[in-house]
């Protein structure tokens, strides 16, 4: 049976979505959780036998030790790694793959709406929904 730890990496987000809590939450709690205690909340996981990890936000891709941290949860023996992600970064082919490369071995992709038009108005950013879709490709892609 696994054993999951769930590792919110801080509500910093790449989008400004209208329905999002975390964007009417205070500036200064809108912070990056340093790299030292992402690797001291892994370390503490396995040591409770955890051999799953939820890498959640604002927005994981984003944070700036996001390979690290992977890598170091891969290094650690976490045997599955799933990134919750609105995918913007994803879109990049190179970045997914190195994402995937440092032991990221699941994604689950917000999207909003259904259409262009929609996704792009509730998440605050035009062009959204292609890159999600792109990202998406890069992902079965690396997949497959």
């Amino acid at each position: 049976m696994r054993r999951n730890l769930e590792l919110n990496l801080g509500k910093v987000c790449n989008n400004r979505c209208i329905l999002c809590l975390d964007t009417r939450a205070p500036r200064e709690s809108r912070r990056w959780v340093p790299l030292a205690r992402a690797e001291a909340e892994l370390q503490r996981g396995r040591a409770d036998g955890a051999d799953s990890l939820g890498l959640l936000g604002g927005e994981p891709t984003a944070h700036p030790n996001i390979l690290e941290i992977i890598n170091l949860a891969r290094d650690l023996g976490y045997a599955r790694i799933a990134v919750s992600t609105n995918a913007i970064k994803l879109a990049d082919a190179e970045f997914a793959e190195e994402v995937v490369r440092a032991g990221a071995t699941r994604f689950s992709v917000s999207i909003h709406g259904h259409t262009p038009e929609l996704e792009d108005h509730i998440s605050g950013r035009d062009g959204n929904f292609r890159r999600k879709l792109a990202a998406i490709r890069n992902l079965v892609r690396l997949r497959d």
